[in-house]
């Protein structure tokens, strides 16, 4: 009958029959001192304390005795290569794009100033055109016709 859904004759709800395998033993209780997994009956929504090491099976809910799984836990390892791939990733790429924004930044700057000074250079270059037009325009001798 594991897996079936019978209707129980107090409370006339449907359940599923737990698969044996998966239900805890009475024979083996876990230690007081284990670390538990704390969450909510799916029936009462009471509050069920159940051992780290039954994550993944059924467990009764001390209130209403509904059968609900242990949730697995959802820790990410600090070891694990994805983490710290991931991790490496996102560093790289964020310090690409600030490299890249710096250097962009840096470029901008001096291609500015450099056209900065090669305006100031070409003002004073023609400045200097016109004072040397006026000059000779004012030195020439004028024709007089």
């Amino acid at each position: 009958m594991a897996g079936q859904a019978i209707q129980c004759p107090k409370c006339k709800l449907h359940e599923k029959v737990p698969n044996p395998d998966s239900i805890l033993h009475p024979t083996v209780p876990p230690s007081d001192n284990s670390p538990k997994i704390k969450f909510l009956c799916e029936r009462c929504n009471g509050v069920i304390n159940a051992p780290e090491s039954l994550a993944g099976k059924l467990y009764p809910c001390p209130r209403c005795l509904h059968f609900n799984t242990v949730p697995g836990l959802n820790r990410l390892s600090a070891a694990s290569p994805g983490n710290w791939f991931h991790l490496l990733a996102v560093i790289i790429l964020i310090a690409g794009i600030l490299l890249a924004l710096g250097l962009s930044g840096i470029f901008f700057f001096f291609a500015f100033s450099l056209s900065m000074v090669l305006f100031a250079f070409g003002s004073i270059i023609n400045h200097l055109a016109e004072i040397t037009f006026y000059l000779k325009k004012r030195d020439s001798p004028s024709k007089k016709s």
